[in-house]
């Protein structure tokens, strides 16, 4: 049973001082102190393996499951096996989708490490069960915290929707409103509305149509599907009145029952009330027996969905929910404040040195992953700047990646790394949920991380779909004891291992170091 303090001061004396290291359950030590009861949901949470390579079904295995053309639109993305949290998810929400229940489906919360497939989870289940629908309007609404990041989904409903009529549309801050709206909306007999089936947004862009010119056409009371990717930080980071503008929309809470038409434009129908009803557990039967019969279902999303966090009440309230997540630890004595897995083929090492020879280390770790495709994560954007100005200085071929270059600048970057013109790429923490490669296999931490959360996005970057990556941390000696913020008695070098560094490396490229730094210096100077 997990669990967690009542207040700050009590949940700093229950969090353990030791991390609890995957695959090392044994080592863990069981403390009689008293924990509080977590929700049934958590407790009785599906687990699922974390041995992408052992535990994954081959696709034909699937087959029965899912229409022919879903499966031939995932074979033709190169998809031929379903990864483990895949596996548990999919057939679950096609069952309660199918079968007929007197009580709508249940929520879905979804807790698995950066890559292992989460995004599929919701994919491959919105399309199968939109793409017979006969009316074209907003029924999937998939909300993420940045454009990358919904630029990245909106591509795998692309892929996913190419044997169907289903239309999809992504819509961020990146593009014109105007561009939105010619793909959005649709002149009908009855007016102007949304006619889209799957959106992909960002929240800002998302209230942007709430409350622009056309928000009468703006119509989110057919949604059937509602996805919160990246959950923890898209209510942590934004004002939560964006998300109870959404939930206003999507129950229409301002239409009375005497209104004679709502404002989607439908005419003389029953009262939106009597469709829809906000699910809480709470929910009294008769009001369940009202439900339509498709009624809205959540998804919740992330790597590091926090248990004891505000999260997973801050939505209104979940229905029933069912969480799944990966396999982290058998659970005894004091436990952290979050469950956070990492990918089980994930190597990670620290390297001691010197905030002043930083550089030069990143240098050298260059030069011996010369073959291996790199990401660098610094913790300001003046650090990554300077990084890679003093590496192209050295000789190396690198590019910088920031929220301030343009989406098509920073695919011109992610293709020269993927091609082989770059060694690596450097970019700011903050970029870790918004920025994926394929087969990256090293991960550099210039500055260590702050909470074990930014940890495990920066982590999960690498050792993606089953495949093998190290992740390698640099730490001067106060950095290697200063506390984690989300577990003030925790420490990040306890659950890493020394890197086999050369030190030689670095004496044999300090008169290199040094002749760029001053090059770097009167670069500076001139800038002024």
């Amino acid at each position: 049973m997990l669990g967690c303090a009542d207040n700050p001061r009590e949940e700093e004396e229950a969090n353990g001082s030791q991390f609890l290291i995957l695959g090392e359950e044994e080592r863990i030590q069981a403390v009689p102190l008293p924990l509080t009861i977590v929700p049934e949901w958590v407790a009785n949470s599906t687990i699922v393996s974390r041995r992408i390579n052992k535990d994954s079904v081959s696709l034909e295995e699937m087959a029965a499951l899912l229409p022919a053309d879903i499966v031939e639109s995932l074979k033709s993305c190169g998809i031929t096996v379903l990864f483990p949290i895949q596996k548990e998810v999919i057939p679950r929400i096609v069952e309660w989708n199918v079968q007929f229940q007197p009580v709508p489906v249940p929520d879905v919360c979804i807790s698995s490490p950066t890559g292992s497939g989460k995004t599929l989870c919701y994919v491959v289940p919105i399309v199968h069960f939109l793409r017979d629908r006969v009316l074209p309007r907003i029924r999937a609404l998939i909300i993420l915290p940045t454009a990358d990041l919904a630029s990245q989904v909106f591509d795998q409903f692309v892929k996913c929707t190419r044997h169907t009529t289903l239309s999809t549309v992504l819509i961020t801050g990146q593009q014109k409103f105007q561009n939105d709206v010619k793909k959005i909306y649709k002149e009908t007999d009855r007016g102007l509305i949304a006619t889209c089936d799957i959106l992909v947004a960002t929240p800002g862009r998302l209230q942007d149509h709430l409350h622009g010119p056309l928000s009468h056409a703006f119509c989110l009371t057919y949604l059937r599907f509602l996805v919160l990717d990246e959950a923890d930080r898209l209510l942590a980071d934004y004002d939560l009145q964006w998300f109870k503008e959404i939930d206003n929309a999507i129950f229409d809470s301002n239409t009375s029952d005497s209104e004679p038409y709502s404002k989607c434009g439908r005419q003389l129908l029953p009262p939106l009330k009597v469709r829809r009803f906000r699910a809480t557990a709470a929910s009294c039967p008769e009001e369940l027996l009202l439900a339509a019969k498709f009624p809205l279902q959540k998804f919740l999303v992330s790597a590091t969905l926090a248990y004891n966090s505000d999260v997973i009440y801050k939505i209104g309230g979940l229905f029933r929910p069912r969480l799944f997540r990966s396999k982290a630890y058998r659970a005894v004595g004091r436990i952290g404040p979050q469950m956070i897995t990492f990918p089980q083929n994930l190597d990670e090492l620290f390297i001691d040195c010197e905030p002043t020879r930083k550089p030069l280390v990143v240098y050298c770790l260059l030069s011996r992953f010369e073959h291996a495709r790199i990401l660098c994560f610094t913790e300001t954007l003046r650090h990554s700047h300077r990084l890679c100005e003093l590496l192209r200085l050295m000789g190396k071929q690198v590019g910088e990646i920031s929220g301030y270059l343009r989406p098509v600048d920073r695919s011109k970057i992610k293709q020269s790394l993927n091609n082989g013109k770059l060694s690596a790429i450097v970019c700011t923490q903050i970029m870790a949920r918004g920025i994926s490669f394929d087969d990256l296999g090293l991960v550099i931490c210039y500055d260590p991380a702050r909470t074990l959360q930014e940890y495990a996005h920066m982590a999960g970057r690498t050792a993606r779909a089953g495949k093998s990556g190290i992740i390698i941390t640099l730490m001067s000696e106060e950095e290697k004891i200063r506390p984690l913020m989300d577990d003030r008695e925790a420490y990040l070098i306890n659950r890493l291992r020394p890197f086999d560094f050369d030190l030689n490396d670095l004496q044999k490229s300090m008169t290199m170091y040094a002749k760029a730094l001053k090059e770097l210096k009167t670069k500076v100077d001139k800038d002024k």
